[in-house]
């Protein structure tokens, strides 16, 4: 049996909040792909899940705490769900997972896959995204590439 890389094992640890566990997750999702992998890779989040998931950043680096409702399987399931369907990536954005086309049109295709996924539409946008249960949108409303520039 395969097992994961020290260097990823040592990412997951490494990752102070949610959005930085999440997207570890999404790295090492797309480095390995087999079953046995997955599965190891689904435990490594689960296990820092409960230190990470209170835990926020400020653009200027500092962590405090906020409380949310999500669980594990809410981000785990909606990604076994995504990565089915052919034509399209993921990236995380802070905290939010947003569906990127890598086939033109692939999300529009699939569009009820994805809401099933638990997504939802950004009209403005035009992207789908997972966002924490219970999160609070944004008053001032920013584009896709503006996120990016944020949270990258």
């Amino acid at each position: 049996m395969a097992i994961i890389s020290v260097k990823v094992r040592e990412a997951f640890a490494n990752a102070e909040t949610l959005g930085e566990l999440k997207s570890v997750y999404l790295g090492a999702m797309k480095k390995y792909s087999k079953p046995s992998m997955i599965s190891q890779i689904d435990a490594l989040y689960v296990k820092y899940f409960d230190e990470v998931k209170t835990v926020e950043k400020t653009k200027d680096g500092k962590l405090y705490e906020k409380s949310t409702p999500e669980t594990t399987s809410y981000f785990l399931n909606a990604i076994h769900t995504l990565k089915e369907i052919d034509g399209i990536d993921f990236k995380m954005l802070g905290s939010w997972l947003w569906v990127v086309d890598v086939v033109k049109g692939a999300s529009k295709e699939n569009c009820e896959a994805i809401k099933n996924a638990g997504c939802h539409f950004a009209g403005g946008k035009k992207q789908w995204y997972l966002a924490p249960p219970k999160a609070k949108k944004s008053k001032k409303h920013y584009k896709y590439d503006e996120l990016e520039e944020m949270f990258s």
